[in-house]
């Protein structure tokens, strides 16, 4: 097996992810507001231009502290059930046309109810484009096969495992990246839960741009 490494972090397709530009977007403005209420009580040029250059490097160094911080609690909280999910592939790298096995599993830390577990096979277009001045970026996902479980109880100490089978389509498009186009395939990991934040993971594959015959899809 082939351990899968996972693709950003747990907030990406979370329901904190507003929450946590919303921290960040606070702290700014109340150190952005001590800032300049300094700068202004200052009257000697010489200060004042200290003034702003600590300023500022408060400000930015203050940023991205409470940005890793924010992350870090928020990653926290939604694992306090479930830890984060490790998936494997009997087989990697890919090609087209290749069948592969994935194998979920994750530590259950504290009694919970799952509702359902989703396990899919997508792959992701990522577009940037220029339209006059503005540049626009847009992503999408192609849903290639989706694995769906209901859940069940789960006692602490205990494991959530599951096995699911896909196939790379025979016609479909390989790993491909350039500075305006990506092509890229992910497993997408999807547990929710009863009364509690809903995980969620994106897994990268590589697929290569060869073509396996029918029969080397043999194990």
């Amino acid at each position: 097996m082939h351990d899968l490494t996972p693709s950003g972090n747990l907030l990406d397709r979370s329901k904190l992810k507003g929450l946590r530009g919303w921290c960040i977007f606070l702290f700014a403005a109340l150190v952005g507001l001590g800032w300049f209420a300094f700068i202004s009580a200052v009257l000697a040029d010489s200060l004042f231009v200290v003034g702003f250059c600590v300023g500022g490097i408060i400000l930015i160094g203050g940023l991205i502290a409470v940005n890793a911080l924010v992350g870090w609690v928020y990653s926290q909280v939604l694992t306090l059930r479930i830890g984060r999910p490790k998936l494997a592939a009997s087989r990697h790298p890919l090609g087209l046309g290749e069948s592969f096995d994935v194998v979920l599993d994750a530590a259950v830390k504290s009694p919970t109810q799952i509702e359902k577990l989703s396990i899919t096979l997508i792959l992701q277009e990522w577009v940037q484009y220029t339209v006059g001045t503005t540049t626009h970026t847009e992503t999408h996902d192609h849903l290639i096969e989706r694995f769906e479980k209901p859940g069940g109880s789960f006692s602490a100490g205990s494991m959530l495992y599951e096995q699911v089978s896909f196939q790379i389509p025979r016609g479909s498009m390989p790993h491909f990246e350039d500075a305006h186009n990506k092509l890229r395939w992910f497993i997408d990991v999807q547990i929710e839960q009863s009364g509690w934040l809903n995980l969620y993971q994106l897994y990268e594959l590589e697929v290569e741009p060869r073509l396996l015959e029918e029969d080397d899809n043999g194990w």
